[in-house]
């Protein structure tokens, strides 16, 4: 059975999409997908995504085709 992202740890994909300032659009439906539809993820799972969305509306993220 596969997990799905928000029933494992989002830490690494966080940090990579911070470090290298780009995300995928599969990262970005990974992530917005998680954040809506688990509501028993915990807040600091809720904050690293949050904090993308943050960094993506500011410029500080960009969206890759």
């Amino acid at each position: 059975m596969t997990q799905k992202l928000w029933q494992r740890d989002i830490t690494p994909l966080v940090e990579q999409i911070l470090c290298t300032g780009q995300m995928s659009q599969t990262q970005h439906f990974q992530l917005a997908s998680a954040l809506l539809s688990n509501q028993q993820m915990n807040e600091a799972d809720r904050r690293q995504i949050n904090r993308v969305f943050d960094y993506l509306c500011t410029g500080r993220v960009k969206l890759i085709r």
